[in-house]
């Protein structure tokens, strides 16, 4: 029985050298292929990862500035803001700037 299965193989045609090469090939091209896709599919899910924390950070401050925009009807915020930014004063108001720590420090 087992003569029998080694002559069979012997008798099997044999696969030409071109043959196997191109087995080779073709192998060694699906693999890189298989290599290089997956090499892009973590890059594109590394970039998904800092879209979605980007896409946060905008609706949070999309958020901020919706609530912002409704207090703008609010006659105390606006008085807060033109104090704040602009440094706006009342009649009879004075203002008194002191330097900054940082400033006096260095000198």
């Amino acid at each position: 029985m087992r003569r029998e299965k080694i002559r069979e193989k012997r008798e099997r045609p044999k696969m030409s050298r071109g043959k196997k090469l191109a087995a080779c090939g073709v192998m060694l091209i699906a693999g890189l292929l298989f290599v290089f896709n997956g090499y892009r599919i973590v890059d594109l899910n590394l970039d998904k990862a800092v879209y979605e924390k980007e896409y946060e950070e905008k609706v949070a401050e999309k958020a901020r500035l919706e609530k912002e925009l409704s207090l703008v009807d609010d006659p105390a915020y606006v008085e807060q803001q033109a104090r704040d930014r602009f440094h706006m004063l009342r009649a009879g108001e004075i203002l008194y700037v002191f330097p900054q720590r940082d400033a006096v420090e260095t000198q």
